[in-house]
């Protein structure tokens, strides 16, 4: 520093002044107001291809104007950013934003949002069972029995399958069987189309043969009737031609005798 009189310019004195120190404390930088977006792909009920976005606004103090963050993104100090996008499968997300300027660092742990990685789920709705006589309305050891079901789920494909072979989709309601009466109540599980993991089961007990959709009609009862009186008639004329073909084969045996 050079001090220089008013009266004579030729008279001057030199000062030496040693820098100070910084008078402020240093840069900061601050990740303001994080908000995390979801983002499905348009496919909710896969979870394989799901991410997520961070919106936030990224400020700064004696940081320069702008800044760098670790996944790419750029911008200005103050201004509202979108950070992303990031894989909703990785787990926590941690983000690093660097001042352009100065040796400035900020840093965001981010978790993976819940609506972003929500688990299987799948269920199922007896909606209906019907019993069949198979035609003989008086002999229900033959008969079979269907069920309908209505099955829901989300986050497990487009549909579902079961363990007697049958597919379906979601919200569709569906008919099983017929399974056979003999066997008792039956027991179907449900899985979700590509997460085996996903399960549910149901139990349905046969349906009772007292079901007024099974009682046999009345020109059921008339053939069962006109079929039973037939067949008395048949074994009537049967075992009377019988009587008749016996009387016809009987036969006199004669013995010839000698006498002395």
């Amino acid at each position: 520093m050079v001090i220089t009189s008013d009266d004579n310019p030729e008279c001057k004195f030199f000062l030496d002044v040693d820098s100070p120190s910084t008078c402020s404390d240093g840069c900061e930088i601050s990740i303001d107001d994080p908000l995390i977006i979801c983002n499905d792909n348009n496919t909710p009920y896969e979870i394989s291809d799901d991410s997520f976005f961070v919106k936030a606004t990224i400020n700064g103090v004696l940081a320069g104007n702008s800044w760098m963050a670790s996944d790419g993104s750029i911008g200005v100090f103050g201004e509202e950013v979108i950070l992303g996008p990031f894989d909703a499968l990785s787990g926590v997300q941690n983000i690093f934003v660097l001042s352009n300027d100065v040796s400035c660092l900020a840093f965001l742990s981010v978790p993976t949002p819940p609506i972003c990685f929500t688990e299987c789920d799948i269920f199922v709705e007896l909606i209906d069972s019907t019993r069949s006589d198979n035609g003989t309305p008086l002999n229900p050891s033959d008969d079979t029995f269907t069920i309908s079901v209505l099955i829901t789920g989300s986050h497990g494909g487009m549909g579902w399958l079961s363990a007697d072979g049958s597919t379906g989709l979601y919200g569709v309601e569906s008919i099983l069987g017929p399974f056979n009466v003999n066997d008792g109540a039956v027991s179907v599980s449900f899985w979700a189309d590509n997460v085996r993991t996903c399960i549910t089961e149901l139990i349905v007990n046969v349906p009772p043969i007292n079901d007024p959709s099974i009682v046999p009609t009345l020109s059921q009862w008339g053939i069962f009737i006109l079929s039973l009186g037939m067949l008395i008639i048949a074994v009537s004329l049967l075992r009377q031609n019988q009587s008749l073909y016996l009387e016809k084969s009987i036969k006199c045996i004669c013995v010839k005798r000698d006498y002395p």
